[in-house]
């Protein structure tokens, strides 16, 4: 088995990950253009399927706050997923549980998308069973 990272920058994609069994205890951090840790993919048991493809048991990830980059600000869990490395997104069939300290999202049959340079949010698009719980004690 090989496992081999190198960062990710805005401007290239040198991301190699390689491996002939699965991989245990996956953990994948993304950073921004400054180098500041913006969001990192976690794993109980990763299958390599293609150099720009992963599948994913008890997929985790967690979005940092921006001014706080040791901060986690919402996670996102489903025990299934398929993730492309190239195009950061991840989809999956099963349950996905988006948690936040202002709301809480489930539903099946989902895709994330991780947000674009020229868009302030990241995208999470739910095609089956969707609920969503606000919390009215949330402070900002």
């Amino acid at each position: 088995m090989i496992l081999f990272f190198l960062p990710y920058c805005a401007h290239c994609e040198l991301f190699r990950l390689q491996a002939d069994a699965p991989i245990h205890g996956f953990k994948m951090p993304m950073f921004n253009e400054r180098g500041e840790r913006i969001w990192q993919c976690l794993g109980e048991r990763v299958h390599y399927r293609s150099e720009a493809k992963i599948k994913i048991e008890q997929m985790c990830i967690e979005w940092f706050l921006p001014e706080n980059a040791n901060t986690v600000d919402m996670i996102i869990r489903s025990p299934k997923a398929t993730v492309s490395l190239t195009q950061h997104r991840a989809d999956g069939r099963s349950l996905l549980t988006v948690t936040n300290p202002g709301y809480t999202i489930l539903g099946n049959d989902w895709t994330w998308e991780e947000k674009q340079h020229n868009k302030s949010f990241a995208k999470v698009l739910i095609r089956k069973n969707a609920h969503v719980t606000f919390y009215d004690n949330f402070k900002p």
